[in-house]
């Protein structure tokens, strides 16, 4: 079984009712529009990898540390569900704005990753491979201009 990643958009209002409260996670609809929730798959090992590693300076690694729902293992055991509030969806949003395909092209590093065992390898050097990461970077970008946009923060489910 391999893990995947889907995001959600979500007010921060109904964040903070959610850390105080996990079961409020019953509540969420993940096929409701107003979540504009994403699927990226099994790409987000190498995605993170390539944004910390290539992105970050202090400001926005802290605003890529997400926080687990406490006590979230007991209701949901086989999902881990994190947050990030809306300052650091805006940071994060900022930092991903910036990553252009030229730009991930040069950090894109097959070898590395695979050395690293980063989640999801082995990653082979096709095009294609290339391109469903590039594509679900996209996704992930578009994602978090909304979600900054909108004053929302994200809910990350790795199932």
């Amino acid at each position: 079984m391999g893990m995947g990643m889907q995001l959600l958009q979500i007010e921060q209002n109904v964040l903070d009712e959610i850390k105080n409260n996990p079961e409020c996670l019953f509540k969420i609809d993940v096929k409701d529009e107003k979540y504009n929730m994403v699927d990226i798959d099994k790409s987000w090992g190498a995605l993170e990898y390539i944004i910390y590693h290539n992105l970050i300076n202090e400001t926005i690694y802290d605003s890529m540390n997400t926080t687990q729902i406490i006590d979230i293992e007991k209701i949901t055991p086989d999902v881990s569900i994190n947050y990030l509030n809306m300052e650091q969806v805006n940071k994060l949003s900022q930092a991903l704005s910036t990553l252009d395909k030229y730009s991930f092209v040069q950090f894109f590093d097959i070898d590395k990753m695979n050395a690293e065992k980063i989640y999801g390898f082995p990653f082979d050097n096709s095009e294609g491979c290339y391109a469903y990461f590039l594509h679900h970077l996209e996704r992930l970008k578009n994602f978090y201009h909304t979600a900054s946009k909108n004053n929302n923060g994200v809910l990350l489910y790795i199932f």
